[in-house]
């Protein structure tokens, strides 16, 4: 993460500006702590650049085909997504994006001040991780916070 731009004039700036516009931190208290940070958009050059840049800053990603044309809020073009799993590399890629945020700054500030305050002790302890998520989704719709899905 030490170097701003890549061979592709990537920056952390750029992806921080896509991701407010068409990110998402999916927040599924069923899949404990695997909370991906998602990009999706309909054309894929650009979220392969974004991609070799996350893989240049060792954040792994997947890029896949989300949604046919059609398919989903009558799109009229197909949906790829780039989702960023595993809370190591969520926690690497949303400190990178953080200081460049505006409209999801308050969303990734608490997605990691959660990781922090709760760090992973017993992967398996479901229950205690859907009791703290339950809150925040409740946080989450009295502020109408629109960024977070919940499964």
């Amino acid at each position: 993460m030490n170097g701003m731009v890549t061979k592709n004039r990537m920056t952390w700036q750029y992806v921080a500006g896509f991701f407010d516009g068409e990110g998402n931190i999916n927040i599924c208290p069923s899949r404990g702590r695997s909370w991906p940070a998602r990009i999706v958009q309909s054309e894929t050059r650009v979220l392969n650049t974004i991609s070799e840049f996350l893989k240049g800053n060792g954040i792994e990603s997947h890029l896949y085909h989300s949604y046919k044309a059609g398919q989903y809020k009558n799109a009229k073009k197909d949906l790829w997504c780039l989702q960023i799993t595993g809370e190591s590399n969520t926690r690497v890629f949303l400190q990178g994006i953080l200081p460049f945020l505006i409209v999801k700054k308050l969303l990734v500030q608490d997605v990691l001040r959660f990781f922090k305050i709760y760090p992973i002790r017993n992967p398996n302890a479901h229950g205690f991780i859907t009791r703290k998520l339950n809150g925040i989704k409740q946080i989450s719709s009295k502020n109408r916070v629109v960024s977070v899905s919940v499964a």
